[in-house]
């Protein structure tokens, strides 16, 4: 699959724009030659961020969500959701007369899209997320190192930057329960690798609620038949992280003797029981 941008939108708003604002283009102006999703006079598309995701591996989960929030504030883009049921939070999309003026000269004069041949039965249904396999197959001439999209320099580089700095000071309050604070974390380190995946896959709020889970969590503060004491480097692994944040190893009932049922040391995947 190859994606594309114009030149210009990515050097006024950055490549992480300009790609997504050619990708939600590509579907509205399919809808609009379908005459499928108009509401309020304008045509939308659809999509989850976790799709979105998938969509672009080369863009961390922060990376599209800020993209969004840009194009947004910026008034190229706008938000709605027309889904059938409530509790389907799915976001739509439509294109702004300002963002169709930034457009007109760019991605509609000068794209060359190859649309996949679909059947009625394959266009999206109404309330769901795009399948991931309507995907863009454009020519493509910009995109060359995708390492460069994920890792901005710039103010999206200080962002992130930030978002770790705010993690482990988080992380650092614990040595008030004896968990040991992080004293270092050099850019090339496994741990800082592991830390930013963990917020590109969660995202900040989850990464900082599954340190919170950590006071609720006797267990991981000691209190298990090995005392053994949860480590930042044991937190970051991608088998330990999601265990924490849906909170495993919180006490049950509030109480201050009860255990998880399972030990995981040292990022091991098989679990150890400890009781039953």
């Amino acid at each position: 699959m190859e994606h594309s941008f114009d030149i210009d939108i990515a050097k006024e708003y950055g490549i992480p724009c300009a790609v997504i604002l050619k990708h939600l283009w590509y579907w509205i102006e399919k809808n609009r030659a379908n005459r499928k999703n108009e509401r309020d006079g304008s045509y939308w598309t659809y999509n989850s961020v976790s799709a979105f995701c998938e969509l672009f591996p080369y863009l961390s989960k922060n990376t599209i969500i800020r993209a969004l929030k840009k194009l947004s504030d910026e008034g190229i883009i706008k938000e709605a959701v027309f889904n059938d049921v409530a509790f389907d939070r799915t976001k739509w999309y439509a294109i702004t007369d300002k963002g169709y003026s930034i457009i007109n000269g760019g991605l509609a004069q000068n794209a060359q899209c190859h649309l996949p041949k679909m059947s009625k039965s394959d266009l999206p249904k109404l309330g769901e997320p795009i399948p991931n396999k309507y995907q863009i197959n454009t020519q493509i001439n910009n995109i060359s190192n995708s390492k460069e999209l994920d890792c901005p320099s710039g103010s999206e580089e200080r962002s992130v930057q930030a978002e770790v700095k705010e993690v482990i000071s988080a992380w650092n309050k614990l040595s008030d329960y004896g968990i040991a604070p992080v004293k270092k974390i050099g850019s090339g380190s496994k741990r800082a690798s592991c830390l930013r995946a963990r917020l590109r896959e969660y995202g900040i709020e989850d990464v900082l609620t599954a340190i919170a889970n950590i006071r609720e969590s006797d267990f991981l503060k000691g209190k298990n038949n090995r005392g053994w004491i949860i480590t930042f480097d044991w937190f970051v692994l991608p088998t330990n992280f999601p265990k924490v944040l849906e909170g495993n190893y919180n006490n049950r009932n509030g109480s201050s003797e009860a255990k998880p049922q399972y030990y995981v040391p040292n990022g091991l995947e098989k679990p150890k029981k400890v009781w039953q």
